[in-house]
């Protein structure tokens, strides 16, 4: 019963157990711009993988609204974080999706504007160019200060905080408008609140998530005021 779920749910899938179901699936399950869009993408695997995840979205919103995938009206706002339109809001339902290779992962509150990410590379073969443009002068000292110079710690280490970075972002449905180096997410796992310069008053809250995969996740609910830790429950959605 997810309308129950109290916090935060995140669903996981893997993408490649819905790829070859899309056959079956009538056009009129999805948006006419989730069509459009699909349409332009040359490649076939790239084309199954975004419509795949489009799926999966209405049925998790399906599930908490009662609406068969077809009802469901979305809307994307100026930097592309979906939401309900009013007319299908049924009161307040905050979500965000993200996928990254085979992995996918959709966050679901009723209480909390929420944001995640999702990043299966291991390797980032321009961590330290990257750095500067992306982190904090507290993250980057951070990174540097780490106790091993191995590079698959530091990448890792980076890919973290990279993920919790976005999550914020997509939260807020800024996208990198804003700044993304003003923004102190930190490169640790544990739950960090992190104040939001470009919204006086508003902090985000942060933490990592553990896939059942490999990979890095992140997720982050953003509110007027202090934010405190959401309780979260995480399921796999499967065929």
């Amino acid at each position: 019963m997810p309308s129950r779920f109290g916090g935060v749910t995140f669903w996981f899938a893997q993408l490649s157990e819905f790829r070859e179901m899309l056959s079956s699936v009538p056009d009129n399950s999805f948006g006419q711009d989730e069509l459009d869009r699909s349409r332009r993408m040359s490649a076939e695997p790239t084309r199954a993988t975004y419509l795949a995840s489009c799926f999966l979205l209405r049925r998790v919103i399906g599930a908490y609204l009662d609406l068969s995938p077809p009802e469901i009206e979305l809307v994307r706002g100026e930097h592309g974080k979906p939401s309900l339109t009013e007319s299908k809001a049924h009161g307040i339902l905050h979500f965000n999706l993200s996928h990254g290779g085979d992995a996918w992962l959709c966050g679901v509150s009723r209480e909390h504007v929420i944001g995640v990410d999702v990043e299966t590379r291991s390797r980032v073969p321009n961590a330290e160019r990257l750095a500067t443009r992306v982190l904090s002068a507290q993250e980057r000292l951070a990174l540097a200060n780490l106790e091993s110079s191995d590079d698959t710690t530091k990448d890792a280490a980076f890919l973290r905080c990279w993920t919790r970075k976005e999550a914020v972002l997509k939260a807020t449905g800024s996208g990198f408008s804003w700044a993304a180096r003003e923004i102190d997410v930190g490169i640790e796992s544990e739950f960090k609140r992190a104040a939001l310069p470009q919204k006086p008053g508003w902090e985000a809250g942060v933490w990592s998530i553990e896939l059942p995969t490999s990979g890095f996740a992140a997720a982050a609910v953003i509110k007027s005021g202090t934010v405190t830790p959401p309780s979260s429950t995480m399921h796999k959605l499967s065929l």
